[in-house]
């Protein structure tokens, strides 16, 4: 069975600007964050084909671990449960893991698309 990788690779920077800032309720910040996902695919052997993904990313930010909630721009880029508890903030997560079936122009998919993180 052969197998196919696809792979994307991104760079992200982020500002976030208030007119005004209030205390503990809305702060400027600033993310910069890199990650990608890689995805194996199958190919089909008697119709059968497996794929699985999974997505990582990192970040470096600009307000400390515990102003995390204030974040308004990049919530996508770093794990806010992982830092509040002490953690790097990054994220690796299967993105989608499925067994597929193919039959003439039908196409039958079982498994998950997106598995979250928190």
């Amino acid at each position: 069975m052969q197998w196919h990788v696809l792979y994307t690779f991104k760079k992200q920077q982020l500002f976030f600007s208030w007119n005004n800032e209030i205390e503990n309720i809305r702060k400027n910040s600033f993310i910069s964050a890199i990650g990608g996902s890689i995805i194996y695919k199958s190919a089909y052997l008697h119709g059968l084909g497996v794929t699985l993904g999974l997505y990582t990313t990192t970040a470096k930010d600009s307000l400390d671990t515990a102003e995390t909630y204030l974040y308004k721009g990049g919530k996508d880029t770093f794990s806010r449960y992982d830092l509040l508890k002490g953690g790097s903030g990054a994220i690796v997560s299967l993105a989608q893991a499925y067994l597929e079936y193919r039959h003439h122009r039908n196409t039958l998919r079982i498994g998950v698309r997106f598995i979250p993180y928190f």
